[in-house]
């Protein structure tokens, strides 16, 4: 009698690779998209340690930082570490963003004589992945008022290809600390900010901010130095 032998035969073995194929080809986009979400809540999670801690200030001290004194992101940066209401650097930092250093610093500001200034580890860096925005108030409208968002966002309401997704999506956080990931501001209608005086929808982030607030960042994409623009 001829003994039966076990094994796969080259057909069962060609049908095995090529089901694996197609399952990969489905599933590592699917988990790779889950990764990235992922990562991009804990940055946005990350940052509203920032409009807390601006929060804070503004409870506490009773009134908002003047642009004039903040020229850049370090000195608001600066302001928020003196009372030890930010205590590191990552916020301002998103691993995920080409411009971010490597290693992203820790060290934010220190007392140096009679004030204090931020670390050179700090101001050294080319880009910071967030726009802040100084002369937000803290008595109107905090939860309509972006105070930081992710660098990218254009005046038009999309993310420009120098921002941390590139013109993918990016997160907004408003000064009541509450933040959310679009990939579009809207338009029209439709636009999801609201002008900081009349509250008709707005797709530019500028008319969304007192005319009093200017804009910090550094980097390719930043909206640095400019004003708002709702009067």
């Amino acid at each position: 009698m001829k003994k039966k032998t076990l094994g796969f035969t080259l057909v069962e073995l060609l049908t095995v690779v090529a089901i694996i194929g197609i399952l990969s080809a489905i599933l590592i986009p699917v988990v790779g998209g889950a990764m990235k979400k992922a990562r991009q809540m804990a940055a946005m999670t990350n940052a509203t340690s920032i409009a807390d801690a601006h929060q804070t200030y503004l409870i506490d001290l009773g009134r908002t930082m003047k642009p004039s004194e903040v020229t850049s992101v370090g000195d608001f940066a600066a302001k928020l570490a003196e009372r030890g209401y930010l205590e590191t650097a990552e916020p301002f930092f998103i691993p995920d963003d080409p411009l971010a250093p490597d290693p992203i610093p820790r060290s934010l500001a220190a007392k140096s004589g009679d004030k204090w200034e931020p670390t050179a580890q700090f101001t050294g860096v080319d880009a910071y992945s967030v726009d802040v925005a100084v002369g937000v108030v803290g008595h109107r409208s905090v939860s309509t008022t972006p105070l930081v968002w992710s660098r990218g966002l254009t005046t038009s309401g999309v993310w420009s290809e120098d921002g941390v997704w590139g013109s993918d999506e990016g997160f907004i956080i408003y000064g009541d600390g509450h933040c959310e990931m679009v990939d579009d501001l809207g338009s029209g209608d439709e636009a999801l900010l609201l002008h900081y005086v009349n509250r008709t929808p707005t797709s530019n982030i500028l008319e969304a901010l007192p005319s009093r607030a200017v804009v910090r960042g550094k980097g390719a994409g930043s909206l640095d130095g400019q004003s708002g623009s709702g009067q």
